[in-house]
């Protein structure tokens, strides 16, 4: 016993009951050194059994005290574990509620603490699979807000923009059209004058006049037209005898120049570009 060789023990106490089947000594160390074997099993097979059995073992007066110390000391380790085990399952029960109420992050520190104990045995190995498929759950979900808050803030970016722009772009209408409706000039509002815009207009259009007198006038002078879009732009006419010919708009801040033809009177025309100056 002494080396805990319980095999050999248990051999010597069966010889001893041969010899003399009433030795009394010899029966109670057999069936301690027996059960001492099954609590052994127990260590790796089944806690509540192990726990049950070694209380049994330490508080039966037939148990031999060398056995007991043994058994007494397996006790102990079946009730660390059993402690253990418990504590474990509580933060996990704790980290599952708190999964169900959509805490995820609070969840998985929880669980956390229970992969951080570094836990070996059989008697943890449900736990630690439940522990990790939690976790993964949670994970999964917690990337799912952040995916779902990303694209909530872009979304909340873009309409800001959208917005922005809109308001910018109304204020810069009705700016225009107050300026419009009070009759004031609007050269100094704009990158391109007047001016600018009657000499961009005559550089746009090359003529073959056969020696017709050939000017350029704002339709509106001192006004800038609207667009709907809210760009703005000068509407200058090609004046051919004194009567218009055809009108060539000039927007009034980058100088672009287009036509629209409204009647030729048999002049030849050819449309190019000119950058404002």
């Amino acid at each position: 016993m002494a080396d805990q060789n319980y095999p050999k023990a248990k051999g010597y106490f069966e010889t001893a009951l041969k010899e003399k089947n009433d030795d009394k000594k010899a029966e109670n160390y057999l069936a301690a050194v027996k059960n001492y074997q099954i609590l052994l099993k127990y260590q790796e097979e089944d806690l509540e059994k192990g726990l049950d059995l070694s209380t049994k073992l330490s508080n039966d007066k037939n148990v031999p005290d060398t056995i007991k110390k043994h058994v007494q000391k397996v006790g102990e380790e079946f009730i660390a574990i059993k402690n253990t085990l418990d504590e474990s399952m509580k933060l996990y029960n704790e980290a599952k509620k708190l999964s169900e109420e959509k805490k995820y992050t609070e969840s998985n520190e929880k669980l956390k603490v229970i992969q951080s104990e570094k836990l070996q045995g059989t008697y943890y190995k449900n736990l630690l699979a439940k522990t990790i498929e939690l976790s993964q759950l949670n994970l999964t979900e917690i990337e799912k807000i952040a995916l779902a808050e990303k694209e909530a803030a872009e979304q909340k970016a873009k309409e800001e923009a959208e917005k922005k722009a809109a308001e910018e772009k109304i204020a810069k209408q009705k700016a225009a059209e107050q300026q419009l409706a009070s009759g004031n000039e609007m050269d100094s509002t704009f990158s391109i004058t007047e001016r600018q815009a009657l000499d961009i207009a005559e550089n746009f259009y090359s003529f073959n006049s056969d020696g017709q007198q050939v000017s350029f006038q704002n339709m509106n002078p001192g006004k800038i037209f609207l667009n709907e879009d809210g760009s703005e732009f000068y509407n200058i006419y090609v004046m051919i005898e004194g009567s218009p010919s055809a009108a060539i708009s000039v927007d009034a801040n980058t100088g672009e120049a287009n036509h629209s033809i409204m009647h030729f009177r048999g002049l030849g025309v050819e449309i190019r570009t000119v950058d404002a100056l």
